[in-house]
């Protein structure tokens, strides 16, 4: 097997700044076996909008938020994955997956009817095996090479949003209030329906959810001009099942995920290897080998430079007053392993 080394100590911090560690729903999990690191990784958790009216809020342990619940159920799910008999050679989605649902039902998260706030998870796992797992849009970069993340669905929703903000006189307000943000309203709806698009994809004549007619409705209500295309075409055409499958997204929320939409795993080559893994809330252009430059650039950026997040790097929201970041952060630093 490999040998994993943590070469910086990896950092993890809320939007709100250092003094607000039980707000943050980031985190990593750092895994021994008999002494030796076998498992690293980098997860970060979110609470997805209810589905529907009616929805109630589930009370989590230790009075955690669903994001944090999502973190630290992941991060115990992993502990306990390498504890199993041939772990090496054990499928990790499925388990994860299982662990979710598990702890989701222990919580009281499934039987409401119309869920509120339900445990999710995106996570980037590297093994001593020389394999990298990604789920979600955790970022990792592997000896320098940043590997694609993010998800279609975002895309759209950041694209509407920003399109409307940069229409009214609010989007010169700093540090704009989502009461004033007129683009997140616009999206709100589309907010709560992206949980119906995770962990699903549709066979060719497979029927479409309940509220697919009221999410297509919603996107012919926009500007053509606010759409990307690939979407706009395939609304023009009415290849709804096509569109869906487009914005289809993986994540850990105790549900398998289609093999359509599962991630393929990195595999390293032989030798020493450097990695760098971050949550989305280091963004690309701001993710460095030195922690303290990476935290340096984000917080800049998301304060100083455009706190709305309606230029060069957009968002679905703007960074609040008094926060650090727009999101929670989670470095690793430089992990080396020799495979």
């Amino acid at each position: 097997m490999g040998t994993i080394e943590l070469l910086d100590q990896p950092f993890t911090q809320s939007k709100r700044g250092p003094y607000s560690y039980e707000k943050n729903e980031d985190g990593f999990a750092a895994v021994y076996e008999s002494g030796k690191l076998v498992l690293f990784a980098v997860i970060d958790g979110a609470a997805v909008k209810p589905m529907g009216d009616g929805a109630k809020a589930v009370e989590f342990p230790n009075g955690w938020s669903a994001g944090r619940f999502a973190m630290e159920t992941t991060k115990e799910a992993l502990k306990q994955f390498v504890k199993l008999s041939n772990w090496r050679m054990q499928a990790l989605e499925p388990f994860l997956a299982t662990r979710l649902y598990e702890a989701n039902w222990e919580a009281g998260v499934y039987g409401n009817g119309c869920l509120a706030n339900t445990p999710t998870a995106s996570a980037v796992i590297l093994l001593d095996t020389g394999v990298i797992h990604r789920f979600g849009d955790c970022r990792v970069m592997v000896d320098g090479e940043l590997y694609p993340s993010g998800k279609r669905y975002d895309g759209l929703t950041v694209g509407i949003r920003c399109a409307v903000t940069n229409l009214t006189e609010n989007a010169n307000m700093p540090f704009l209030p989502k009461d004033d943000d007129f683009g997140r309203q616009v999206i709100s709806d589309l907010l709560r329906m992206q949980s119906g698009f995770s962990n699903v994809y549709f066979g060719k004549g497979q029927p479409l959810p309940e509220w697919s007619d009221e999410f297509i409705g919603i996107l012919n209500q926009i500007s053509p001009k606010m759409l990307p295309e690939k979407v706009l075409n395939l609304l023009k055409s009415k290849d709804y099942v096509t569109l869906f499958n487009l914005l289809a997204h993986d994540v850990l929320n105790g549900t398998p995920i289609p093999p359509q939409l599962l991630q393929q795993p990195i595999l390293l080559g032989r030798g020493k290897h450097k990695i760098i893994m971050t949550s989305d809330g280091f963004e690309p252009p701001f993710i460095f080998p030195n922690i303290e430059e990476s935290i340096q650039n984000q917080h800049h950026y998301d304060v100083k430079v455009d706190p709305n997040r309606l230029g060069e790097h957009k968002a679905t929201s703007a960074v609040q007053k008094g926060w650090s970041t727009r999101d929670d952060c989670t470095h690793s630093g430089v992990v080396e392993i020799i495979v």
